[in-house]
């Protein structure tokens, strides 16, 4: 759905579940929608939201198992040898180095 307004379908936020009313509503939002699984994706905040959400479900009973799906620009999610960089810091840095390149080139053509 890229580029078709799929992610806007996914949705984003920058909340995080804290309350005993908020882990039983996520919990019974994907109960009834039957989910076998919840992928959250994002950096240390989202994935400690999927940590203790998979620990609610758990502890609750739910089917729903829960994955976090580490992707920053921050570049604070680095554990090796599991998760040896995140893949958002390390497409920044390859993009930025590459437009770096190509304005030296660019600079360099002009003294022709």
């Amino acid at each position: 759905y890229r580029n078709m307004g799929g992610f806007d379908m996914l949705g984003s936020g920058r909340h995080k579940i804290e309350t005993d009313e908020q882990f039983k509503a996520s919990m019974d939002v994907c109960n009834a929608l039957g989910l076998d699984g919840l992928v959250v994706i994002g950096g240390d905040d989202s994935n400690t939201n999927a940590a203790l959400l998979a620990e609610s479900f758990k502890a609750g009973g739910s089917k729903t198992k829960v994955l976090g799906i580490p992707k920053t620009i921050d570049g604070d999610l680095k554990s090796a040898p599991h998760i040896p960089v995140s893949f958002g810091f390390d497409t920044a840095c390859r993009t930025f180095a590459e437009l770096i390149g190509n304005v030296a080139v660019d600079a360099l053509s002009t003294q022709k």
